[in-house]
């Protein structure tokens, strides 16, 4: 009987020690930032978060909020997952809240707000009956999942919704903090983690983790704005026009190659896709390459310049995206192209580009050519439109009035413009 009773005793002091030991152990506090636009990167980011949080021992997380929006698509993957985590969740609006922000931010178990922090303007772009509806329903079903008035969400999106005191027909709601503490959207005021947590007493921690934002998802912030990735687009064929306009494969190839070269990287980077749009514009180079061997624009040109433009779709994270690039790239690059047919040959930047040096005792180009006007050669290397021709023995850089003309053509100096041998092909 005293060995059972023993034995009783220490079970009893086993169970006692563990539950002491647990409630010890509260687990960490998980801060997890989304700042910047609502996107798949973003959204990305989250995931992987919410990955570390279930695999360790944490007690509460914080969602630290800073944006003024982005793709309704991807925040609601990320309202999913933020009611997906088993511990209590905090929505921080530590600066702004607005479009998509709202629904992530609703989201939460618990919403805090900074001073100084805003909320609101969630009307969804396009803003056609359909997506509005939908928008709507989705603010009003997590507002009510969460205890909170969906109609003051909703008011949010919707222009037409009125509230007395609140907001007026014909205007979208934006709350700052004070407000939404007023109207019971914000729970708590506070300007620090810490802060935030000891207004919850029911939420204990024994410290506090900040997830560090990753290098992939800074770069996806940045690629993923159009005007960016349009610049990238537009050094990369400014880069492929001074390559044609000069003969053998010098600053313009590697600036184009460099270019071309960073956006896909980061677009890779930033989650909207993977090495079949590299593979499809390294195809369309490659024709491109085919058809400025042969005269003539055909097969090989159009399907060259078709590839390219698939693979930037391939490698946007939408098409409104890509067709937004796509449109400021081309436009740069060919109010270029004509300042650089017209002007850039002449400069002496261009002159940088090419060999102007005399090589040997047949070749010259810096020597007065004013002698040459008039007479006829062979083309040595193809005119795209810059090449060089033979005249007299003589190795001479010359340029065609942008017209292509192929090697063994019989050609004519027309022109003499400084350094500049412009010629036609004699028929």
């Amino acid at each position: 009987m005293k060995i059972t009773r023993w034995l009783y005793a220490l079970i009893i002091l086993i169970v006692l020690s563990q539950g002491i030991a647990y409630a010890q152990n509260d687990g960490d506090a998980y801060v997890i930032p989304i700042h910047g636009e609502i996107n798949k990167a973003n959204y990305q980011y989250v995931k992987e978060n919410i990955d570390t949080i279930k695999e360790g021992n944490f007690s509460t997380v914080i969602f630290d909020i800073d944006t003024y929006g982005g793709y309704i698509v991807e925040a609601e993957k990320i309202k999913e997952l933020i009611l997906s985590v088993d511990v209590p969740t905090i929505t921080y609006v530590n600066k702004k809240a607005e479009s998509a922000g709202v629904l992530i931010t609703i989201a939460g178990d618990k919403v805090a707000m900074a001073n100084g922090a805003t909320i609101g303007s969630a009307e969804p772009i396009p803003n056609n009956p359909k997506t509005l509806s939908m928008w709507v329903e989705q603010l009003r079903a997590t507002a009510k999942l969460k205890g909170r008035d969906d109609l003051l969400i909703a008011s949010m999106a919707d222009k037409e919704i009125y509230i007395n005191d609140v907001v007026e027909k014909g205007k979208l709601l934006n709350l700052n903090y004070e407000d939404a503490k007023r109207l019971g959207l914000a729970d708590v005021i506070a300007d620090s983690y810490s802060e935030i947590l000891d207004n919850f007493e029911d939420i204990k921690y024994n410290k506090i983790v900040v997830s560090d934002i990753t290098i992939k998802n800074k770069v996806a912030q940045v690629v993923s704005n159009p005007l960016f990735a349009a610049i990238l687009l537009a050094i990369g064929f400014i880069g492929m026009i001074i390559e044609v306009f000069t003969p053998g494969f010098g600053a313009g190839g590697t600036l184009s190659v460099l270019a071309f070269g960073c956006f896909f990287w980061a677009s890779i980077m930033a989650g909207n896709s993977g090495y079949a749009a590299i593979i499809m514009f390294v195809v369309g180079i490659i024709l491109l390459i085919i058809e400025l061997m042969i005269p003539g624009f055909g097969i090989p040109g159009v399907g060259g310049l078709a590839s390219i433009v698939i693979s930037i779709i391939l490698a946007s994270r939408d098409i409104q995206q890509a067709v937004i690039s796509l449109v400021m790239a081309f436009i740069i690059s060919i109010v270029f192209a004509v300042i650089f047919i017209k002007y850039g040959q002449r400069s002496p930047y261009f002159d940088k580009l090419v060999l102007s040096k005399k090589q040997g005792d047949k070749y010259t180009s810096t020597e007065s050519k004013e002698n040459l006007l008039g007479k006829e050669g062979i083309v040595l290397t193809a005119l795209r439109p810059a090449g060089t021709i033979k005249i007299e023995d003589k190795r001479i850089d010359a340029v065609s009035e942008g017209q292509f003309i192929k090697k063994g053509d019989k050609v004519k100096i027309i022109k003499i413009e400084g350094r500049r041998v412009v010629v036609e092909v004699i028929k």
